[in-house]
């Protein structure tokens, strides 16, 4: 669960990175402050089902889009190995 936490937090800071958003920039438009946004970049605070649909929405692609960005992530990872 903790290896699944820290690839979404790695997903999210991806996505933040191409967008050229900073962590305050970003974290406002999901209706968070920059350190709730952090925490979830750094896989400390568990997402909610409603914040990952805000996540989502605020970058214009599915909650299944999210999660299969994070299992390609892994299967990319367990393949280095």
């Amino acid at each position: 669960m903790e290896k699944l936490l820290q690839q979404f937090g790695e997903r999210l800071k991806q996505i933040r990175k191409e967008k050229g958003e900073s962590q305050e920039t970003f974290a406002h438009t999901l209706g968070l402050n920059r350190v709730q946004y952090w925490r979830l970049e750094k896989a400390i605070t568990n997402p909610s089902l409603l914040l990952m649909q805000r996540i989502t929405k605020n970058l214009g692609i599915t909650l299944s889009e999210l999660l299969n960005d994070i299992e390609q992530i892994e299967i990319a990872n367990e393949q280095k190995k």
